[in-house]
């Protein structure tokens, strides 16, 4: 079975362990950084290239939407897409 590299970006110190600890305890996936730094989640996610990034919105720094737009812009190679869609207004 392949596996996911994953990096995690939240803003709880507390909540960002517990996602680790859970995550390195899956053999599915490779814990590659944590941080609660927008900027610093930036830099972690063009080093490693992660398969899945869980990402808070917020985040000190950069916030999780100016994170993800920097991101799918300048980031190489990121294929972004949402667990969730926004529901836009009209």
């Amino acid at each position: 079975m392949k596996t996911a590299n994953l990096v995690i970006l939240e803003s709880s110190e507390e909540f960002m362990e517990e996602l680790k600890a859970y995550f390195e305890g899956k053999d599915e996936f490779n814990v590659c950084a944590v941080t609660g730094n927008g900027n610093a989640g930036i830099g972690y996610i063009d080093q490693y290239k992660p398969d899945v990034v869980i990402l808070n919105l917020v985040l000190s720094g950069r916030d999780g939407f100016a994170s993800s737009t920097t991101c799918a812009t300048t980031v190489t190679n990121a294929g972004l897409s949402s667990s969730q869609t926004l529901p836009t207004k009209r």
